[in-house]
């Protein structure tokens, strides 16, 4: 089986594709669930590249759309992608400064529900610590 550039419709009521000129753009799978997972409610097109070797067909797909926005990884492989798209289509927004202290849109996800799980936990611990004193005080 041959991969080729994916592309998804979401949350829109009609099946002309033409009729959006919204589209974002990933590498892989995992990096566009991670942005559903962050925007559920996004109204648009998303293009998955599924292979970076697969640029030229993404660019043709890519023609069909005013508004482009990029969330490619920051690895080498994919700013030497980014950069080929935005000669291509200079108006396409990259959004990798969201994530560019990590890997990919997924990592910089993983992380923040990392750090907001510990905040949450850490709370909860301080909430308990202060029912135990408060308990004691009352004796």
């Amino acid at each position: 089986m041959k991969k080729d550039v994916s592309v998804i419709r979401l949350n829109q009521e009609s099946d002309d594709r033409f009729n959006n000129k919204n589209v974002v753009v990933f590498e892989g799978f995992m990096d566009l669930l991670s942005f559903v997972e962050m925007k559920r409610f996004f109204k648009g097109d998303v293009l998955v590249m599924n292979s970076i070797a697969l640029l030229n067909k993404t660019k043709e797909h890519l023609k069909n759309y005013s508004e482009i926005h990029l969330f490619l990884d920051n690895d080498q492989a994919g700013k030497v992608c980014k950069d080929e798209i935005l000669k291509t289509f200079p108006k396409a927004n990259d959004c990798s400064e969201i994530y560019s202290e990590h890997k990919d849109l997924n990592e910089f996800l993983i992380e923040r529900i990392k750090k907001e799980s510990e905040i949450l936990h850490q709370k909860e611990q301080n909430e308990q610590q202060q029912n135990v004193q408060g308990f004691k005080r009352r004796r």
